[in-house]
């Protein structure tokens, strides 16, 4: 991002680190790869 950034991007990689932080990613790829899939039986 540039410079307007509205956090500080080492408390950014402080919270990536965290249980919680971790949990949303790892649900994030989830909802990612079923909009994938849902993507895919569409373009059949």
């Amino acid at each position: 991002m540039g410079p307007e950034r509205v956090y500080k991007k080492e408390g950014f990689k402080k919270a990536r680190k965290e249980k919680n932080y971790q949990f949303m990613e790892q649900s994030w790829k989830e909802q990612r790869r079923c909009a994938e899939a849902c993507e895919n039986l569409l373009e059949q």
